[in-house]
């Protein structure tokens, strides 16, 4: 896969309430992975995606790429997001406004909603910048969001999310209850997927109020911190045990 296809999205949609599934997410990567960033995304503009491209960067053989795509245009017709448009207002739009797919050559086509356009296109500022590549070994769908958070702090390298506002933005409020599963099945299996198959190396650490977590503190390093001065592998893990070794001290 090349390693030129990068993402951009406006960083309301990173910080935005929704839930995908797997095939949905992929399929809505490669199709902004098409979009050049700084240009206007004409209203008629249809973006396909073949089964051999799905297949290439996400693994797999092409049967079953085509089968994934073909469900995730039907899931994704029906799908929506709630977006932050600004401090007094919360808007829900739809993903996609046109669906089809073409078994002669098997690829599927969409086309984004006018109201999604303005955060994937156009973009001059506030804006996730990251490669494809980073994501296509994932295969939580938690681990693609909180990644794409991650990346949204690329000076700081860590962000600081309270409990509800993780609950909002993966929609957790209807599943794990308990903290405890949080941990278990969300953000353990992230920073897995995340140090294995990303650029970054992750750790994370929660703040409580009495037995109570009532926040998750995310903070990571690059595992090639200066490309010019290629930083080992084992430089970086050392980092990152300085890093887990900082946020444990009480």
């Amino acid at each position: 896969m090349s390693s030129k296809k990068l993402i951009y999205k406006d960083n309301r949609i990173i910080e935005a309430s929704y839930r995908l599934t797997l095939r949905e997410q992929r399929l809505v990567l490669l199709c902004v992975s098409q979009i050049n960033s700084l240009e206007r995304l004409k209203d008629n503009k249809k973006f396909v995606v073949t089964a051999s491209e799905y297949s290439s960067v996400f693994g797999g053989d092409e049967k079953h790429a085509f089968r994934d795509m073909r469900c995730a245009i039907d899931e994704l017709y029906d799908r929506s997001i709630k977006v932050i448009v600004n401090a007094d207002k919360t808007e829900e739009i739809r993903w996609i406004s046109n669906k089809s797919n073409t078994l002669s050559n098997q690829s599927v086509e969409v086309r984004f909603t006018a109201d999604i356009a303005p955060y994937l296109n156009n973009l001059k500022g506030n804006f996730t910048k990251y490669q494809l590549l980073n994501i296509s070994g994932m295969s939580s769908i938690f681990s693609i969001r909180i990644y794409e958070m991650l990346m949204q702090w690329k000076i700081k390298k860590s962000i600081l999310l309270t409990v509800d506002q993780l609950r909002e933005r993966l929609q957790l409020s209807d599943k794990y209850p308990a903290f405890a599963n949080i941990k278990q099945k969300v953000l353990d299996v992230a920073m897995k997927e995340i140090n294995e198959y990303s650029d970054i190396l992750a750790t994370y650490n929660v703040l409580k109020d009495g037995k109570k977590v009532t926040s998750v503190h995310f903070s990571y390093i690059y595992k090639n911190v200066d490309a010019a001065k290629a930083l080992s592998r084992s430089e970086a893990v050392d980092n990152l045990k300085k890093i887990k070794d900082r946020l444990t001290k009480p």
